[in-house]
Formats: structure tokens, C-alpha cells, sequence
């Protein structure tokens, strides 16, 4: 066919179909292409969630052992909270007097029982103990461990830490003031 010979409308159409037909491929292979990639930046990021979940809870769990470690040494039962200081000599006296002050002063209105909120002051006051023996820290650097612990203890109970941090902050600062002394 000569330059200079028009094209006739049948040629051009059939032209115009087969770039329309080749943008069509073009579009689907690049389609196909993007929705691969998208699917293995989303397998690769639900590997690496999963991953760092795993490594999450397995950090989680060694803190809470560390956590519960440290509460147990010298003999202490977390589990039988109650009795810790009952049966232990005149400081645990002057430790259960305060501390029933302090339930008169602020939870007996309330309808609270002692018997509610002694392993809350007792766990605080063991905390101290644990501190002074140990570590030496203040309050706002024991809270947040502290915190986590009584969570881990009682999260199948009512005893939340929101509902008992003022009776544990009490019994730690019992303990502190007394060391002071």
C-alpha cells in the first residue's frame, strides 16, 4: 500500500480493534500482576503479625514468671493472701490495725467488707517488703509491675486493680513510712 493511499475504513477498524484487544492484555496483565503483589505484601504482613504476636505473648508470659517469681520469694503464697500477715508477729499487727483503720475510714460506707480489701493491703505491704529487701524503688516505678502482677493473679476474680489500687498503694505506703522511721 502506497503513503499516500488513504486507508479504507474496514482497515482502520480492524487497527483500532486489535489496539483496543492489545490495551485490553495489557490492562489484565498488569491487573493480575497488582492483585499477586498485593496478595503477598498481605500473606508477608500476616506472617510478620503472627510472628510478632507470638513473640508478644511469649515476652508477656516470661514477665508474668519473672513477675510472680519475685512476689513468691521468701516463702510468700500469693494464694493464701490472707493469712500472710496475720499469723506473723507484731508488725503484722500494727500492719492489720492500719490497715483496718484505713478500711473504716475509707470503704466501710461504701459496704465493702474488710475481708474484700485485706489482699489488697496485704499484697501492697508485701510489695514494700519486697522493694526494701531488693530493690528500693518508689511507688511510681513499682506501680506499673505491680499493676500487671495483680491483674495476672486475679483476673479470674473481682478484685480489680481499679476497684483495690488505693488499699495496695495504702499497705506500700505503710510498710515505706514505718522503714522511714
Amino acid at each position: 500500500m502506497d503513503m499516500n493511499t488513504p486507508e479504507t475504513g474496514s482497515d482502520f477498524n480492524k487497527k483500532m480493534n486489535q489496539a483496543a484487544d492489545n490495551a485490553k492484555d495489557s490492562l489484565k496483565n498488569a491487573s493480575d500482576k497488582t492483585k499477586d503483589a498485593v496478595q503477598n505484601a498481605a500473606d508477608a504482613t500476616s506472617d510478620a503479625m503472627g510472628k510478632a504476636v507470638d513473640k508478644t505473648s511469649d515476652a508477656m508470659k516470661k514477665a508474668g514468671d519473672k513477675i510472680k517469681d519475685m512476689f513468691n520469694k521468701d516463702d510468700h503464697d500469693m494464694d493464701d493472701k490472707k493469712n500472710t500477715y496475720a499469723d506473723s508477729g507484731t508488725d503484722s499487727k500494727y500492719n492489720e490495725e492500719a490497715f483496718i483503720k484505713e478500711w473504716k475510714t475509707s470503704y466501710w460506707t461504701s459496704g465493702g467488707k474488710y475481708e474484700d480489701y485485706q489482699p489488697a493491703f496485704q499484697y501492697g505491704a508485701q510489695l514494700a517488703e519486697n522493694e526494701l529487701k531488693h530493690l528500693n524503688r518508689t511507688w511510681e516505678e513499682v506501680e506499673p509491675s505491680a499493676h500487671a502482677a495483680w491483674e495476672l493473679y486475679n483476673r479470674d476474680s473481682e478484685m480489680s486493680w481499679d476497684r483495690n489500687k488505693d488499699a495496695i498503694k495504702f499497705g506500700w505506703d505503710t510498710i515505706m513510712q514505718r522503714a522511714k522511721h
